[in-house]
């Protein structure tokens, strides 16, 4: 079946083919897709990633998501674990009305707010502390220099709880652009920051934790992941052995 268009706002387009639907920037990256049959579901290898840091911590009973794309998160959590609340900040109100119309994100009453606004200003001056804050935020397939600036990490780490993670969802240029971005965050989150790669993808994933990280955790890391992956419906496992392939001992976490 040939992909249909259900939207075409000159920057965004939605698609869909059979029962999958998704985000077209005209970039030629597919993103936020959605079966619409299983919208629990979380589809891309990229969002499995970005929660890797669960194994880690509790279920976060807080999230706030900067940059909201389809809203794939919101939903995911939202079906998984409805306890979980949350904010979901976007700086284009037509992309909010989008991830609202098509992309089925969580209504008010299940606890998720959609808030236009920009992301530094938010956490600037927080209102809320959270268990998980999420910063998946790109222009033209780049992550904007904003964003791993030492001004804006610093804001994040007093937006989150004590044993609260940051995650950043990293489109990177070049070597150079990522070694600056990796030593700006160990140095704001006191060396606890773990990164991963996505194969055949080429964000990288950059995990930094407010707190410590208990020592038995790491070494009780494949176990957890195997624990865990039919609650959330996710291969936590390969995340986890590549985490301690990617991350030498003693480099803040391993």
């Amino acid at each position: 079946m040939v992909a249909k268009q259900l939207l075409n706002r000159g920057l965004v387009s939605v698609w869909q083919q059979e029962r999958l639907r998704w985000l077209d920037f005209g970039d030629g990256a597919v993103q936020s897709i959605i079966d619409i049959d299983h919208p629990d579901q979380l589809i891309s290898p990229v969002y499995h990633a970005m929660l890797a840091p669960m194994l880690f911590v509790p279920i976060p009973k807080r999230i706030l998501l900067l940059g909201v794309g389809g809203g794939a998160l919101a939903r995911y959590f939202n079906y998984r674990f409805p306890a979980v609340q949350g904010e979901a900040v976007e700086i284009l109100s037509p992309m909010a009305e989008i991830a609202r119309r098509y992309f089925d994100f969580p209504a008010e009453e299940n606890g998720w707010r959609l808030i236009v606004e920009d992301a530094r200003q938010y956490v600037s001056v927080p209102s809320e502390k959270y268990d998980l804050i999420i910063v998946d935020i790109a222009h033209q397939q780049k992550t904007p220099d904003w964003i791993t600036a030492p001004k804006f990490l610093q804001d994040c780490r007093r937006t989150l709880t004590d044993c609260g993670v940051l995650v950043l969802n990293l489109l990177m240029q070049d070597a150079e652009s990522f070694g600056q971005s990796l030593w700006n965050l160990r140095r704001c989150y006191d060396k606890r920051v773990v990164c991963l790669s996505v194969p055949e993808y080429k964000n990288i994933e950059l995990f930094a934790f407010h707190g410590s990280v208990p020592q038995q955790l790491s070494g009780e890391l494949e176990s957890r992941a195997s624990e865990m992956a039919k609650r959330w419906g996710i291969a936590f496992l390969p995340l986890a052995e590549r985490m301690r392939q990617e991350n030498p001992v003693g480099s803040g976490v391993f």
